[in-house]
């Protein structure tokens, strides 16, 4: 890494050990941006700039600082935004400290169908951030074997999220 990035990893890493002496996460956890929670430290990195650099810059640059700052979390979500950002999905993936994706496809994608992304991240072995209906949830977790899944519960009545809940045990 050059000297510059060098010293943003470490003012990084010193804001994050700042923010874990404040909040105490030794004792209560954290939670990022989406809510999820750790027992830990949970951070969302990401690199929209992935898109415009193309995959062999952004594995020679943006990979290695983003792999650090996997190493200096217990939780780690990765926000892969837009459709030229796919290429890097599985040099991301490769690292066993990312956990969970979340895919944002970018203007002009909103409609499309993703089914096959969201059957290679679970392929990959990594988790996701999706929302929908209970019933939505109910198909996706009977067809995909996600380790994570943050799922945000939309368009459901308070009797159906219930259900929902009762079926998982929770």
């Amino acid at each position: 890494m050059s000297a510059i990035t060098e010293r943003i990893a470490a003012a990084a890493a010193q804001l994050l050990e700042v923010h874990a002496a404040l909040y105490d996460f030794s004792v209560y956890g954290s939670i990022c941006r989406h809510g999820m929670y750790t027992a830990g430290r949970v951070g969302v990195p990401q690199c929209d700039f992935g898109y415009m650099i193309g995959p062999r810059h952004f594995q020679s640059f943006a990979l290695p600082y983003l792999q650090r700052e996997f190493g200096r979390l217990d939780g780690v979500c990765y926000h892969l935004d837009g459709v030229g950002n796919l290429p890097n999905l599985e040099p991301l993936c490769a690292d066993p400290r990312l956990h969970l994706i979340q895919w944002v496809p970018g203007a002009g994608h909103g409609r499309d169908d993703w089914s096959w992304l969201h059957d290679k991240i679970d392929a990959l072995g990594k988790g996701q951030i999706l929302q929908g209906s209970v019933h939505d949830f109910e198909r996706w977790r009977a067809a995909h074997t996600a380790p994570w899944l943050y799922w945000v519960l939309a368009g459901s009545t308070a009797d159906e999220i219930t259900g929902c809940l009762r079926s998982l045990g929770v």
